[in-house]
């Protein structure tokens, strides 16, 4: 049996004439006949009674009616479920991102993408930009949003957004009143820093920038995530650098200064080059339009 014959049975039950049946379908009357009578040997069973020029539906053709249209619309539906995840409108995808990247821009891309996408099940999981390369690599994530570093094989990249590099000071610190600072005023400052591990391009970038300004940056406490890493600096255990997306979910206790000589910090999304899920690429499109549309006004 194929789906054809579900197809010319239903036509000729909602007819109740095979010539009629025969015109619905663009098909002659005696192939439209033979093709019934295969169906109902194939079945052992009469769908039809055939009295005179009179046709009619048997108990188990009534029975198999049913049957029939519920199977061609759940054909339907699942032709058009796989339309929907060839577009990325409809699956699963998995997306891993950065702290800079979840306390500015995701909250509104989710929003967003759940709003024009809803039949895709969106999962998201917080991750350091180091981590992150590998699980795209090993299927674990569909994309990532990092500080990207040097160029990794079998990756594509695209810069999402720039924002400044701030110095971040306790807020009863003698600098923090200053509305703009230069790294060579925190020279002699103990610094609070993510593991190098963590976000090796902007730990690499924090260290360069330090360096260019005259001072190699002296670490006297690491701390993980960047929750504990502001508290620790609330608490007078130094100074640190970071993206200014963090400080809408910083804590009273700790000040944001922009930098004069600090060049933009990136964030990258990153995904499997020619192997990544259509709804991936729907994801980029809102990112995309969240940055931009967060832009002032011209």
């Amino acid at each position: 049996m194929e789906l054809r014959h579900l197809n010319y049975f239903v036509a000729v039950a909602e007819e109740l004439h095979f010539g009629r049946a025969a015109e619905r379908l663009f098909m002659a009357q005696p192939p439209l006949s033979r093709q019934i009578q295969q169906l109902e040997a194939e079945l052992g069973v009469a769908l039809f009674t055939r009295e005179k020029k009179r046709v009619g539906l048997t108990p188990a053709g009534a029975v198999f009616l049913g049957e029939a249209r519920a199977a061609l619309a759940r054909v339907d539906e699942a032709m058009e479920a796989a339309r929907k995840a060839g577009r990325g409108e409809r699956g699963r995808l998995r997306v891993g991102a950065a702290t800079a990247a979840v306390c500015g821009l995701l909250p509104a891309a989710t929003q967003l993408f759940r709003e024009r996408f809803p039949e895709v099940d969106l999962s998201l999981s917080e991750m350091c930009s180091g981590q992150q390369p590998r699980e795209v690599l090993e299927r674990r994530l569909d994309i990532g949003l990092i500080m990207p570093s040097a160029e990794i094989p079998g990756m594509a990249a695209e810069i999402i957004r720039t924002e400044a590099l701030m110095a971040i000071l306790p807020q009863g610190h003698p600098l923090a009143s200053h509305a703009v600072l230069s790294l060579a005023d925190l020279s002699d400052e103990p610094f609070v820093l993510f593991p190098e591990h963590m976000g090796p391009a902007l730990y690499q970038k924090i260290v360069d920038l330090c360096q260019a300004a005259g001072f190699t940056p002296k670490i006297a406490q690491e701390a993980t995530p960047h929750g504990t890493l502001l508290a620790m600096v609330g608490a007078g255990a130094g100074v640190s650098l970071a993206p200014a997306s963090l400080e809408g979910s910083s804590p009273q206790n700790v000040v944001f200064c922009r930098l004069e000589e600090a060049p933009p910090v990136e964030l990258a999304a990153i995904w499997r080059m020619g192997d990544a899920p259509a709804a991936a690429a729907r994801f980029l499109e809102v990112l995309r339009d969240t940055v931009e549309s967060a832009k002032p006004a011209r």
